[in-house]
């Protein structure tokens, strides 16, 4: 049900998958930004390749919505 690390949490841990478009990612993402939260732990496959996708499509939008809250 939950993976290894999580067990004992109960339904504190749920995992979030993120999926779609640049557009749809950041707006999923941006709706936890205006919540309160200020970090997230971003998994996807190939890692590398994933991350260069993020940083390419994603973050600058986020950036965009975003610019007082980015680490420059």
């Amino acid at each position: 049900r939950y993976p290894l690390w999580s067990r004992g949490l109960g339904d504190v841990y749920k995992r979030q998958v993120i999926v779609g478009n640049p557009e749809q990612c950041a707006e999923t993402l941006q709706s936890y930004i205006d919540i309160g939260c200020h970090s997230f732990c971003l998994s996807g496959y190939l890692h590398d390749d994933e991350a260069i996708r993020f940083g390419k499509w994603v973050k600058p939008i986020l950036e965009e919505k975003n610019p007082e809250r980015v680490k420059k």
